[in-house]
């Protein structure tokens, strides 16, 4: 049987996130592996400009139904990291199985500020924030994605998506992006790794060795 994996990616990265979710894919070479970018991004000004959140919602939703209607017969798996686990919740999409890789507890609007504040940051006329990332590009966060993420109930959300999939949730020990996260009434497989947000060095091979369990199963 045909075996499709569909990816959701973090804030302000790329398809692949990091390396993340091609580290995955070449440990399961026998799944067919969709990833696709939620955001737009300028080659010249190496800036990516992100998408609101719903709007997010919307393209995973639409990637998800074309394969499923192309591929009837197929187990759909999906796999999303950090913000693109708010996202998915969002969807709502009935996989088989779904694994969330350090999601966020909650999405705050008043990040933007940690934003603006950042070293280097401007702010364009129509209140669009410009940041600069540690690996070289630019981030540019604009109102619409703000509001976006105002409000959102993010433990509700998971649950209620844990309803429609299988949910695993893996949590980083040391995640240096959300720091500490507890998911005390989350309906999901919970799971505690080593390692930072991004499973970074070593403790990478031991994420991808436990996605590829639960994937194969």
């Amino acid at each position: 049987m045909k075996h499709i994996i569909l990816y959701s990616h973090g804030f302000g990265v790329r398809k692949d996130d990091r390396g993340q979710f091609t580290d995955i894919a070449s440990a399961l070479p026998d799944c067919e592996h969709v990833m696709f970018e939620y955001n737009d991004f300028d080659e010249d000004s190496n800036t990516m400009t992100t998408t609101p959140i719903d709007v997010q919602a919307e393209m995973l939703k639409g990637k998800f139904n074309e394969l499923a209607n192309n591929n009837p017969d197929a187990n759909i798996d999906l796999i999303y990291h950090s913000q693109g686990c708010v996202a998915a919740a969002l969807s709502g999409i009935p996989a088989r199985k779904t694994v969330f890789i350090t999601p966020p507890q909650v999405v705050s609007s008043n990040r933007a500020k940690k934003w603006k504040d950042r070293q280097g940051a401007t702010v364009e006329s129509d209140g669009s924030i410009i940041a600069p990332r540690r690996d070289g590009t630019k981030t540019k966060i604009t109102p619409e994605f703000i509001s976006s993420v105002r409000g959102l109930g993010l433990e509700k959300l998971y649950n209620d998506l844990s309803n429609k999939t299988t949910l695993y949730v893996f949590i980083a020990n040391n995640d240096d992006v959300l720091g500490k996260t507890e998911f005390d009434n989350l309906k999901a497989d919970i799971r505690h790794l080593p390692g930072d947000h991004n499973f970074s060095g070593d403790d990478r091979a031991a994420m991808v060795k436990a996605v590829k369990e639960i994937i194969s199963e």
